[in-house]
């Protein structure tokens, strides 16, 4: 009994958090193994929405961490969501979504407080960021 037990624990496969299974990249009954690594699947922790955003790397410099932004959706329409800029990526690269290779893009995580509406996962928004506030309590 203890043997079938492990040999059924070697077929099971635990996800280390709570989420939603966005991809499945294996099929039932294909056969994987630990010496070639592969991806079984996409798993994303749905307790907090984050926004994924690309800003163009001459934009970069007029983010300040904090920062707000207004999300809009054609999914959502006449309703804005508030975001919060949470991270900037250090490393460039091209935008996924655009139609110009030349320019060069930063990725960014706004988070979207539970109080919000709730972007469905995959939605594509578009982010405004509003007016850093300023710096030093405005008094001199």
């Amino acid at each position: 009994m203890d043997e079938a037990a492990a040999r059924l624990s070697y077929c099971s496969v635990n996800a280390p958090i709570d989420g939603i299974i966005l991809g499945i990249n294996v099929s039932r009954g294909q056969l994987v193994s630990s010496t070639i690594p592969v991806t079984l699947l996409t798993l994303v922790d749905d307790s907090r929405r984050r926004v994924r955003a690309y800003v163009e790397e001459r934009e970069i410099s007029k983010l300040c961490p904090g920062e707000r932004a207004r999300l809009t959706a054609d999914g959502l329409p006449g309703t804005p969501v508030e975001a919060t800029l949470e991270n900037v990526g250090i490393t460039v690269g091209d935008n996924p979504f655009s139609n110009n290779p030349s320019r060069q893009f930063r990725q960014v995580i706004l988070s979207v407080p539970d109080n919000q509406q709730q972007i469905p996962i995959g939605l594509r928004v578009l982010a405004q960021f509003l007016p850093c506030p300023p710096r030093g309590g405005g008094k001199q």
